[in-house]
């Protein structure tokens, strides 16, 4: 039928080819057809990988040798219900998507160009790998990805870590057998927001789950530029984050933290915290607060300075050591353990056991397997029901060449030398059980 410049009818089993290779194998609904637009009701395409379902489907266009050029001529606004759409399918106009068999379930609306398009609370599901969330958005630029801008919200983004897993071994091409062992039982939930182009892109994310909650506020560079390094740059937080319940033999509990981080991941990569707070950290049943640091990874030398200004623990401590496999490792750390409370930080279960000290640590390692250095606890004063004790000095020199293990001992309490061909920490154990523990009983939890 054919009025005033529009034609209506009915598409019973239509089918198209675009410039990118994708087919439709069928599509159906009621049309109307004139003034530059093309309106469908009730449409069904199916492509040999998806079906999609849309109550209402419209095209605009200035003619029809627009469709030669479906990605930047033709206008879509659609409204979708209760589809199936394979990544398989979007791969002819984001050739990145190829080879990914993921299929999701997706209701919502979109209008704009395939290379400019915005989405409206599009919800989907992917099948097999139990995520699920809300999308609203735009995206420009599309097929060249490389270049493309984002201004895109996803909300209550809900998965478990199985279900990430599954994700990324299609994605990917293979799974990471350490994400089985983070969350098992817990389910997870996302807001996060993510707006720029792909090499300089702003995301903020909100994860909370019946363990706690983290949150980032992160600027992401050069997210798909080949050679050049990735970085990242932002603020993280977390609130109660119950580590040990959500990676397995983390002796952790709950964790309220805020931090500002820079990142480069390359070859040699580098980052720098430039302050990490720590309000609460439960370890060994004690809550400790107070926790400052900074810090950072460049060329291969690993720096930090902590310290703790907490009712049960006061300390300062500073220290680099060299990460570089292509030279020798050098470890240097000094600080000092103003006082410690071992009965209150649960170390000591018998009553008062207060302690302070210095330290002082200067190890050397070659990559041929040598080792020397020192290791200096200095002005150690202990305290509990007994009495008072203080020792100036207990010093631990290692030494290893050809498969010889040297160490040498010096203390108020002993000094003694050794040598042979078991590792060294074998033999401090030894001193240890020996020596210490009969000593200084309040180090320790059982003297015996």
């Amino acid at each position: 039928r054919f009025k005033g410049g529009v034609m209506y009818g009915e598409a019973q089993s239509l089918s198209f080819s675009e410039k990118s290779g994708f087919e439709a194998d069928e599509i159906s609904g009621d049309v109307k057809v004139g003034n530059g637009k093309t309106i469908i009701e009730d449409l069904c395409i199916r492509d040999s990988r998806s079906t999609l379902t849309l109550p209402l489907f419209m095209m605009s266009y200035e003619n029809s040798k627009a469709f030669r050029y479906f990605t930047e001529k033709v206008r879509i606004d659609a409204e979708i219900n209760h589809s199936k759409l394979s990544l398989e399918t979007l791969a002819y106009f984001i050739p990145q998507l190829a080879d990914k068999d993921i299929t999701l379930s997706v209701s919502g609306n979109l209008g704009g160009t395939v290379s400019d398009f915005a989405v409206n609370d599009v919800r989907f599901t992917t099948d097999g790998s139990d995520l699920t969330g809300i999308v609203n958005g735009s995206i420009r630029g599309i097929p060249d990805i490389k270049n493309a801008s984002f201004d895109t919200d996803i909300e209550g983004l809900r998965f478990t870590t199985s279900g990430i897993n599954t994700f990324i071994g299609i994605v990917a091409g293979k799974q990471i057998p350490q994400l089985d062992n983070i969350g098992k039982g817990i389910r997870f939930s996302l807001d996060a927001h993510a707006y720029g182009r792909t090499d300089r892109l702003n995301i903020s994310t909100d994860l909370k789950s019946a363990k706690g909650s983290v949150n980032a506020r992160l600027l992401v560079e050069n997210l798909m530029s080949g050679d050049v390094p990735l970085k990242l740059s932002g603020k993280a937080a977390t609130n109660d984050l119950d580590l040990n319940s959500i990676i397995a033999d983390v002796p952790v509990g709950p964790v309220t933290m805020k931090t500002d981080i820079h990142a480069t991941l390359g070859e040699e990569p580098h980052f720098t915290i430039d302050t990490l707070s720590v309000s609460r950290i439960s370890f060994n049943g004690y809550d400790y607060s107070g926790i400052k640091a900074t810090g950072g990874l460049y060329k291969g030398v690993a720096s930090a300075i902590i310290s703790v200004n907490d009712p049960g623990l006061n300390l300062l401590v500073k220290g680099n050591l060299s990460t570089s496999r292509k030279s020798n490792r050098k470890l240097n750390v000094n600080g000092n353990v103003a006082y410690a409370d071992l009965h209150a930080l649960n170390f000591d279960k018998r009553g008062k056991s207060e302690v302070s000290f210095g330290l002082n640590a200067d190890v050397r390692s070659s990559q041929e397997g040598t080792m020397n250095g020192g290791i200096e606890l200095s002005d150690i004063r202990m305290e509990n029901d007994e009495g008072k004790y203080h020792i100036d000095i207990i010093s631990l020199s290692p030494h290893v060449s050809n498969g010889t293990h040297k160490l040498r001992l010096r203390s108020d309490f002993a000094d003694a030398f050794y040598k042979g061909s078991a590792p060294v920490t074998d033999f401090i154990r030894d001193i240890v059980n020996i020596t210490a523990k009969e000593q200084i009983p309040s180090l320790f939890k059982d003297p015996s």
